[in-house]
């Protein structure tokens, strides 16, 4: 399982990256043995997204490993 903070492109991220001062707007936990990834959402909660689709429109900005 992997820890991901990531951004994309999209205004909400931009939006929170520029309010924060960061440069992640969101969190990820991705198990890729299986190819999933639960991903936090804007309204609260989070969803299940295969893996191929999320890494197309997300940046990983840090890596947290666990095994």
């Amino acid at each position: 399982m992997k820890l991901l903070f990531v951004k994309s492109d999209l205004i909400g991220s931009r939006l929170i990256r520029w309010g924060l001062e960061e440069d992640c707007s969101h969190f990820a936990f991705a198990f890729e043995e299986i190819g999933i990834v639960f991903e936090s959402t804007l309204l609260g909660g989070a969803k299940v997204v295969p893996m191929a689709r999320f890494m197309a429109t997300h940046q990983i900005v840090h890596i947290l490993e666990f095994r």
